[in-house]
């Protein structure tokens, strides 16, 4: 199509040339510059039309706004604010996200999770919200859904699927991030009342080596109903060091748990997690090792 036009263009040059009377040999000096003008608003509409070919080639397939993001992770566990929710059992874990340049982002992520012997159990996590600056502060407000796949809940239980609402407020005090964080649910997993749970999480680049970081965290669980989940309120805390290489790939390794004995952990016949008998040893501390890739 490109060179039609162009050999359009051409042809039509010379007959301007010609009906103007412009003799193509012995025209003299108004003849070349004709010419040299015309030839130069040829090279012009070339230029354009193979510019606009290699942008309509270049094209993405699909023109979404924003960016979007991908991960994956392997882990030895998946510790949730201090507690196993894989029986102390590895897990797998992606996910997906998209974020527009006004502030506002949409995401899921999902693991495999180890409640009540079903197989296979699945979390899906579902959130949104919107982050912005303000001064030095980073904040962010969002909601997450919570819902749980084929676990084998036992007629009439109480139902594990719930929302939580969060918001958080970051800033850089020389080389530490410290990011003090909420999340509030009216209604927590296995219908166990009002839930509330403030955080605060430290982060750090090791001088001269910023691949390698160091981060720390501790929160405190608020249950309304605990008799209804199987534990009490509790503290959990973290500590851990990670190395990004290949751009793309970050190797961590941390150690996690809580403050609850193993006959405060999981009662049996107690939550969600009772359906199995419960598991004292989900929250004893523990070193949790992954490699994760994103994109």
């Amino acid at each position: 199509m490109g060179n039609k036009v162009i050999g359009l263009v051409g042809v039509g040059a010379a007959a301007l040339m010609m009906s103007a009377g412009i003799a193509v040999a012995g025209a003299g000096d108004e003849c070349c510059a004709n010419a040299e003008r015309l030839q130069q608003e040829n090279d012009l509409l070339r230029a354009q039309l193979e510019a606009k070919q290699d942008v309509q080639e270049e094209a993405p397939l699909l023109d979404i706004p924003g960016d979007l993001s991908a991960n994956a992770a392997f882990s030895t566990d998946y510790s949730f604010r201090g507690i196993s929710q894989t029986d102390n059992g590895p897990a797998l874990s992606a996910g997906l996200d998209w974020s527009h340049e006004t502030g506002f982002y949409l995401g899921t992520w999902l693991s495999n999770v180890d409640f009540s012997g079903s197989s296979p159990e699945l979390e899906v996590d579902i959130y949104g919200g919107y982050a912005w600056d303000w001064d030095e502060v980073a904040l962010d407000l969002g909601v997450i859904y919570y819902h749980y796949a084929n676990v084998n809940e036992a007629p009439g239980a109480n139902e594990i699927d719930y929302v939580e609402f969060v918001g958080s407020a970051g800033r850089a005090f020389g080389p530490v991030d410290a990011t003090l964080g909420v999340a509030i649910s009216p209604d927590y997993t296995s219908e166990s009342g009002f839930y509330a749970y403030p955080n605060l999480t430290l982060g750090t680049e090791m001088p001269g080596a910023e691949w390698l970081s160091f981060g720390a965290n501790i929160g405190y669980s608020f249950i309304d109903e605990e008799e209804d989940l199987g534990i009490a309120d509790y503290l959990d805390y973290g500590v851990s060091v990670s190395a990004l290489v290949e751009d793309l790939v970050t190797l961590s390794a941390g150690y996690y748990g809580t403050n609850l004995d193993d006959d405060e952990c999981l009662n049996p016949g107690a939550g969600v997690f009772g359906v199995a008998g419960g598991n004292d040893r989900a929250c004893d501390g523990r070193v949790i090792g992954s490699v994760s890739v994103a994109y």
